[in-house]
């Protein structure tokens, strides 16, 4: 072999080295990103159960009918998402009737209920225990999968019946019915066992939206938030002059209303955030310390310490939800093992 020949070799052995260590970083850059990502998506998970506890707190605390409080927070909402909806109309094509009227009649539905679910929830709020309330919508996990059994034709196991157990022995920890409990100073009268069914039922109606936003596919999100913000306005906005409880509030619970339109907004946002990063399985575990944020607040800004039936029922109703969140993660890893 000639010189020359050497000297190309010794060249090419060097150029190959180089890029060997140039492409080195690329990789080490890609991981830390793919880590930093993943750390960014638990952010928005934590920031989202801050953001929706402090507004179910702010909520409780503002003294002024249910129907009126969801008026003035869905006006707000509505008022942030105009300008919203009309930028993504006119730049990016969004289609504000959902593109066809299948979709159309999904959001139309999603605007009705979601409303009557909300004043159920609010109503709940002033008539039980802050924690209590909050604790009794992780159910809606329990009827989502029921629903999803009847309408969908998904899957049911034994072991989302004995979850749906565990949840269902929580409620009645919650609930502490007289002729389980006997009579004492703790058990629930029958103003607050309305406000425990309302709870229920606005975990029922959370089950039927998730339906209904399943079967809506890919449809922008904002049209979700949208139409309940509209529906949000008219429905409570009826209720409230109907019922004759209708008056222009002090301007510290305008404000207070105004604080939970945002704090609403911002919760909504920052969850569509983390599931953008962020499995949603890995979502649903993280959100379940708003039930110990929750906690926090009551004992705090209401004095009111929770009894231990009721931290006993919402240890069921978590670790029902928990290990809902868990079967079903291991079931889609295991699904995902067979096709690779």
């Amino acid at each position: 072999m000639s010189k020359a020949d050497d000297k190309n070799a010794q060249r090419l052995s060097e150029i190959q080295e180089t890029d060997f260590v140039l492409e080195e970083p690329k990789g080490e850059t890609r991981v830390v990103q793919e880590k930093k990502s993943s750390y960014i998506g638990l952010v928005w998970c934590l920031l989202h159960v801050f953001l929706l506890a402090s507004a179910n707190t702010l909520t409780k605390f503002i003294s002024m009918p249910a129907e009126l409080k969801l008026f003035i927070r869905c006006s707000v909402q509505f008022t942030l998402l105009c300008p919203v909806v009309q930028y993504g109309s006119v730049k990016q094509n969004l289609d504000v009737l959902g593109g066809n009227p299948a979709t159309l009649k999904a959001l139309l539905l999603r605007g009705s209920i979601g409303p009557l679910a909300a004043m159920c929830l609010f109503q709940a709020f002033d008539r039980i225990s802050l924690g209590d309330a909050v604790a009794l919508t992780f159910t809606n996990a329990v009827f989502a999968g029921i629903l999803s059994r009847i309408f969908l034709k998904e899957a049911y196991t034994c072991l989302d019946f004995f979850f749906a157990i565990v949840a269902f022995s929580g409620v009645v920890l919650i609930a502490k019915p007289t002729f389980l409990f006997g009579d004492s100073e703790k058990n629930y009268g029958w103003y607050e066992l309305v406000g425990l069914g309302l709870a229920l039922t606005w975990a029922l109606m959370m089950a039927c939206i998730l339906i209904i936003i399943r079967g809506l596919g890919k449809t922008n999100a904002i049209l979700n938030v949208f139409y309940f913000s509209v529906g949000g306005i008219f429905i409570p906005g009826l209720f409230a002059f109907g019922m004759g409880e209708y008056y222009v509030p002090c301007i510290t619970d305008v404000i207070g209303v105004f604080g939970i339109g945002v704090l609403g907004m911002c919760s909504q946002l920052s969850v569509t955030k983390a599931l953008q990063t962020e499995r949603a399985s890995t979502v649903a575990i993280v959100r379940s310390l708003q039930l110990v944020l929750v906690f926090i607040y009551q004992i705090i800004l209401f004095d009111d310490i929770p009894n231990a039936h009721s931290i006993g029922g919402a240890f069921l109703l978590l670790s029902s939800v928990l290990g809902m969140t868990l079967m079903k993660c291991y079931q889609e890893n295991k699904a995902t093992a067979k096709k690779e």
